[in-house]
């Protein structure tokens, strides 16, 4: 319940409107407090009077009277919510809308209603809250009131109630002394305000300036005891900030805005500082109404207060700056290992004071520390390539007016380190007058980069030279058989199959292939895009009529686990083809021979050999003179049969001669 009123308190007072800029000396801020805590008690007290008086209303058939009390409750939780209005006009509005609503309740309900007591309580409310002038308008506006229901009364008009219950003479005389209360309590208000408004203008002038210094200061301000550690008082800026109102200020300590965890430290360095008689201040971490921590730099002092030892606090909200300072602090501890790990420095050169700043990767690259070495550019002549000081001389002079980069590329030496390869780029700033003002830039190590430039070459040159020195033709197609890369071997192959054309990379090697071959081509390409490993080989007639031999030898190209292209390998497989040929004609030639040898010639030998034995048993001269005559057939034929043999080995010797085919 005291959470749900502090929060209604606050929700009054932030609607108020009131003027943060009013001085306690002067008697109208008083009333503006009067008619704040009036707010504060007016909504929730009138309910006390509105649900009965609406409840017996409705009951007893005044249909009208409840609607104009809701009607009025209603238009008063507005203007005292309204934070479009100001403090002025609200008062003047529940003026009128009380002013009205009592008139009403005297002409409706009598002398007999609460309509007669808001009269009197309304003069009271306007003396206390606006200046006295409308106090007196108010008790003016009582007498033409009274005046106009005397007439009513006289004259019976409206049906009133009152004419029932006064003539117009007993009504005036009635209503005299109320008009006569109203008088003397303004008179008597009035001479109370005047002299408070007296006691605060003649307060010590020490403490009106404390006074308007605590209040006014943009800055939260608080005063707590020393002993008991409350709070005695907290300015606007305070309230403003924290988001606390003046009242939970007041009924708590200074330690209570602080985080729970740092309480205890907070209250014994406080104790401790005061015991010792020293003043507290520094960093520390308040935490708002909402929750907010905040980061406050403290200054304090010790004053009198009342008669009561007290401290009083400049707190600094320094939120922003703390965190501004700790993200300056992560982006600089960034910066420097960026550059450390970029192995980047910068550098800035001032052209009229010839001032030249280095960062610490810069002399950590020439193998310096700050104070090693004087800081002019001339200095440095020593550590770079006498080749490369020229540029670097150069680069602070612009080449043309206006000219805002220059980029170079040198070698920092030292006896005691390898060479270091710089990458540099200079910015050229200049003033209005387009004079030159300032040089800066910043220098990357890339000796890796170069070394790697450097060893990538030869590797280069190296696999190039490998690549034209092999025996083969070697394509290195893409997936859409666009020529990557090919050696001088390949170029003469196609220069062989293609009646002269010269082999591009950046063409399809399609364009390259005679048309009667490219589809067969394709299918064996998209089978190597599928993961295969394809050889084929393909016959050639040369323009000479002499026929040679291709191996092609088609592998995929992986980049990770993707196949991303493919590589053909072409060799001249002639001599083999050819070689295989001659074996295989030769082995024809031996098996001729050989059934020439094993059939042709043993019939005569046979014959030769039985007529041999034959006629070594011939019974007569006759006998062995015809197997003499047979004898002589058969070794004709034998021989004949031996010179054909001899012939066809010759023959077979001079065809295949190993050395002389193409």
């Amino acid at each position: 319940m005291k959470r749900l009123w502090l929060a209604f308190e606050y929700f009054i007072e932030s609607n108020t409107g009131i003027d943060v800029l009013s001085r306690e000396n002067d008697i109208n801020f008083w009333k503006d407090r009067l008619f704040i805590n009036f707010t504060k008690y007016f909504l929730p007290a009138s309910l006390i009077a509105l649900l009965p008086g609406v409840y017996f209303s409705l009951k007893q058939g005044f249909e009208t009277i409840a609607i104009v009390d809701s009607t009025s409750f209603l238009l008063l939780a507005f203007i005292f919510t309204s934070s479009k209005l100001s403090i002025k006009l609200k008062k003047i509005s529940v003026i009128a809308v009380v002013y009205s609503l009592s008139v009403f309740l005297v002409a409706t309900l009598g002398y007999m209603g609460p309509g007669i007591l808001y009269f009197f309580a309304i003069t009271i409310l306007t003396t206390l809250i606006l200046p006295v002038c409308y106090a007196y308008w108010s008790i003016a506006a009582n007498a033409v009131t009274v005046a106009a229901f005397a007439f009513i009364i006289h004259f019976k008009l409206f049906h009133s109630l009152l004419i029932g219950q006064f003539t117009a003479s007993t009504w005036l005389t009635v209503n005299a002394n109320l008009v006569f209360l109203n008088i003397v309590c303004v008179l008597l208000i009035r001479y109370i305000f005047n002299s408070l408004q007296f006691t605060i203008l003649s307060k010590d002038q020490l403490q009106s300036d404390y006074k308007d210094i605590f209040d006014l200061s943009p800055m939260p301000m608080f005063l707590f005891d020393v002993t008991s550690l409350r709070f005695l008082n907290v300015n606007e800026a305070a309230i403003r900030h924290y988001g606390y109102s003046r009242r939970e200020f007041l009924n708590s300590t200074i330690i209570d805005i602080h985080p729970v965890e740092k309480r205890n430290e907070v209250e014994r360095k406080i104790r401790e500082d005061t015991t010792k008689g020293y003043l507290c201040g520094g960093l520390v971490t308040h935490i708002k109404n909402n929750g907010e921590l905040i980061d406050v730099k403290i200054e304090t002092n010790t004053i009198d207060y009342n008669g009561v030892a007290a401290r009083l606090v400049l707190a600094t909200d320094v939120t922003e700056q703390v965190k501004n300072q700790q993200e300056i602090l992560k982006s600089n501890q960034k910066l420097k290992a960026a550059q450390q790990i970029g192995k980047i420095g910068y550098w800035s050169y001032e052209c009229k004071t010839q001032a030249l700043f280095l960062s610490d990767e810069v002399y950590a690259m020439f193998g310096k520390t700050q104070g090693d070495i004087e800081l002019s550019i001339p200095s440095f002549e020593q550590g770079i390539h006498p080749d490369d000081w020229q540029q670097v001389v150069d680069t602070f002079t612009p080449s043309f007016i206006g000219q805002k980069n220059r980029e170079i590329e040198y070698r920092i030496i030292s006896p005691e380190l390898p060479i270091i390869y710089i990458y540099q780029i200079a910015t050229y700033v200049y003033d209005e007058a387009q004079e030159l003002v300032r040089i800066e830039g910043i220098i990357q190590d890339i000796t890796e980069s170069k070394l790697s430039q450097i060893k990538i070459k030869e590797s280069e040159f190296n696999l190039r030279a490998i690549f034209e020195s092999a025996e083969e033709g070697f394509f290195l197609l893409d997936a859409q058989c666009v020529v990557k890369i090919f050696n001088s071997k390949a170029e003469k192959f196609v220069a062989l199959t293609m009646g002269g054309l010269q082999c591009e990379t950046g063409k399809s090697i399609l364009d390259f292939m005679d048309a009667s071959r490219k589809e067969n081509f394709s299918y064996h390409i998209n089978e190597v895009l599928k993961g295969k490993i394809v050889e084929y080989d393909n016959k050639y007639q040369r323009a000479d009529e002499l026929t040679y031999w291709i191996r092609f030898i088609i592998t995929p190209v992986y980049e990770g686990s993707n196949i991303v292209g493919v590589c053909i390998s072409i060799r001249d497989v002639t001599r083999r083809k050819n070689y295989i040929q001659t074996i295989e004609e030769q082995n024809k030639a031996f098996h001729e021979i050989s059934w020439t040898q094993s059939h042709m010639v043993r019939a005569p030998l046979s014959r030769i050999m039985a007529l041999t034995t034959l006629l070594q048993d011939a019974p007569s001269d006759e006998e062995r003179m015809k197997m003499l005559q047979y004898l002589q057939i058969s070794s004709n034929e034998l021989d004949d049969i031996i010179k054909k043999i001899t012939k066809l080995t010759t023959q077979t010797a001079e065809v295949f001669k190993l050395e002389d085919r193409p």
